[in-house]
């Protein structure tokens, strides 16, 4: 306190604020990375499996061999069989499958498994076996919502004349030529997103039932969506619950699941390397359940969206009671930083170094631990993937904005410039966002939780019309 009694000093509290303002303005090192909808063939092949599975694929090679050897072709390798030969080997031991020996069928289905994970019987290394892929490049356009050119118009028209026009983007009687030219710059990138186009046209079914027909193409996302919509909330806190259980502070509790069943072995390490061997085990497959669980949720919401807008928005609502929101912020809580640098993975035993190296897993102490690279591919994957996923569901949703974090004023502004600056440096700015220089909507919380009571209000006109009946005629028929 001063001697005033008002509370803590300027040099105090900015003493308390200085390790946290360090840490802000450091430069953080950039990674070499790429994120593309997977990581490299190999290394998807390998989190397939869990280090506890090394020795099946042995088996499944061992199996193959035998076959080979049965049918006097052991001298050629996979690779080298022509198309028909390869169709006369798989028959063969398709039809051993129905054999009633059981160890005949085992070991026809260790045949089929070890021609499912390529083949590897006379590779020398990785790179051999992996088609490279063409890289392929996106263009980019700058573009302006209609939002924006009312908004702005609005802003010029208050300060220049002094009224505003809602709804009304073309005059332009009165206000100076800068801003004449600055909205037909904005017209120019103007941008109709398809989410635009499908609110409009569901306002035009909800007014006139009886002359527009609700047309419903039946694309995959929506055969996935008529199949899930009977349960889709299980279905989202399910994949939450096991989100939530791969989390490093997540408590142990009775109704928690057990995502490490396919991960411990029978057996409990007796030597000082299996036990190590299995930890850095059950951290990866956390990890890789972590990178599966992202990627699911971000791809219903894109593909939903890209389908019907309305679509999307209920599964976000779902997401959203079942907490997703503070799950997400639960989960960059941790070191995020040690997080993306975890070396979870012991290089000998991945696939396919596993099984085309000479390198023996037991020799103690000379097991190299962690990747070539300064980060794990697979977790930065995972945290672009919940950033994107925490993007969609608070995007021009002011209510769910409200659920992350207080409203920072000029004050915090003024003693955070270098927040702000890397902001602007990482995150595209947008012409009317307010956020950077404190001009404040004069929206109260409670027209932000109506926005959201209309929304909602839409997508059960939306769910009712489209899919109440067909849930009805399914019920009755069980």
């Amino acid at each position: 306190m001063d001697p005033n009694g008002n509370g803590a000093s300027g040099s105090h509290r900015d003493a308390i604020m200085l390790p946290r303002k360090q840490e802000v303005q450091e430069n953080p090192q950039d990674l070499d990375f790429v994120y593309e909808d997977c990581d490299a063939h190999a290394n998807e092949i390998a989190e397939l499996y869990s280090y506890t599975e090394y020795s099946d694929l042995h088996h499944n090679l061992s199996a193959f061999e035998e076959h080979m050897n049965k049918y006097k072709i052991s001298y050629l390798t996979w690779r080298n069989f022509s198309i028909d030969e390869k169709s006369s080997v798989i028959m063969k031991i398709l039809d051993q499958l129905e054999f009633s020996d059981k160890e005949t069928r085992m070991k026809s289905a260790r045949c089929i498994l070890y021609i499912a994970q390529g083949g590897w019987l006379g590779w020398q290394d990785a790179n051999e076996c992996i088609e490279k892929q063409k890289a392929l490049k996106l263009p980019w356009k700058p573009k302006a919502h209609r939002r924006l050119i009312d908004a702005f118009l609005n802003g010029a028209r208050e300060k220049f004349i002094g009224y505003s026009l809602e709804g009304d983007y073309t005059t332009l009687f009165g206000l100076p030529k800068p801003i004449h030219d600055s909205v037909q710059t904005l017209k120019d990138h103007i941008y109709v997103s398809l989410t635009e186009l499908q609110i409009q046209n569901e306002e035009e079914i909800n007014r006139n039932p009886l002359t527009h027909q609700d047309e419903i193409e039946i694309t995959p996302s929506e055969l996935l969506y008529q199949a899930m919509f009977p349960n889709l909330p299980q279905y989202m806190i399910c994949l939450l619950k096991i989100l939530l259980a791969t989390t490093s502070r997540a408590k142990s509790n009775t109704d928690s699941i057990n995502i490490l069943g396919d991960v411990l072995p029978k057996e409990m390490p007796m030597t000082v390397f299996q036990s190590m061997k299995l930890g850095i085990d059950v951290n990866r497959h956390k990890e890789i359940i972590v990178k599966a669980v992202s990627a699911i949720l971000l791809l219903l919401l894109k593909h939903f969206k890209l389908n019907h807008v309305y679509q999307f928005e209920f599964i976000s609502q779902q997401l959203v009671f079942a907490n997703c929101i503070p799950l997400i912020l639960k989960f960059f809580n941790q070191e995020i930083l040690n997080y993306v640098k975890a070396g979870n993975s012991i290089p000998v035993l991945d696939f396919p170094s596993c099984v085309l190296g000479d390198v023996q897993p037991d020799l103690n102490g000379t097991i190299e631990i962690g990747s070539e690279t300064n980060h794990c591919w697979r977790n930065v994957f995972s945290s672009i993937n919940l950033l994107r996923v925490l993007n969609k569901l608070c995007k021009w949703k002011n209510s769910r904005i409200m659920m992350l974090a207080k409203y920072l004023g000029r004050n915090w502004r003024k003693s955070n410039l270098k927040t702000v600056s890397l902001i602007y440096q990482k995150v595209r700015h947008h012409l009317n966002d307010d956020w950077a220089y404190g001009n404040y909507l004069d929206a109260k919380p409670w027209d932000f939780q109506s926005e959201e009571i209309t929304l909602r209000n839409a997508v059960d006109k939306f769910n009712n019309r489209r899919y109440s009946n067909a849930f009805e005629n399914e019920s009755e028929e069980r």
